[in-house]
């Protein structure tokens, strides 16, 4: 599926971020909210979601929660360990949507609501 000349299609970005200590069920709520306004606004078609809290009764996991909103071009996910102030997230485009803004927003929002939000790593890949 890739372009004419060879260039890929769709872009796969992922991102790593500290200090988001939170109840894992508002913040979970709070993060799909937040990710459902950036996707429309982009113009990205949302076809379902899912999304679960994680307790410690869970396989020895730490508190948090997982959640994916999946689009007509892939998918976004988040997963956060809330008490340890982790969260990942990442959006994947196999279309003409470029993904990077829409993620850059949210990171914004989140950085509003945590202004000690650390990056620790950002990973962008061609795809397709």
């Amino acid at each position: 599926m890739l372009e004419e000349g060879g260039e890929p299609r769709g872009c796969h970005v992922a991102c790593d971020l500290s200090g988001l200590v939170e109840d894992p069920k508002q913040f979970m709520n709070w993060i799909l909210e937040r990710a459902r306004r950036r996707l429309d606004d982009a113009g990205i078609h949302r076809l379902g979601e899912v999304s679960k809290v994680i307790d410690q009764s869970q396989r020895n996991t730490p508190p948090g929660f997982a959640a994916a909103i999946i689009i007509d071009e892939s998918h976004f996910t988040a997963h956060a360990y809330t008490e340890m102030g982790h969260l990942s997230l990442d959006l994947f485009t196999c279309g003409s949507t470029d993904p990077r803004p829409v993620l850059e927003g949210l990171i914004e929002d989140l950085r509003e609501r945590h202004p000690g939000l650390e990056m620790v790593r950002w990973f962008e890949t061609p795809r397709f």
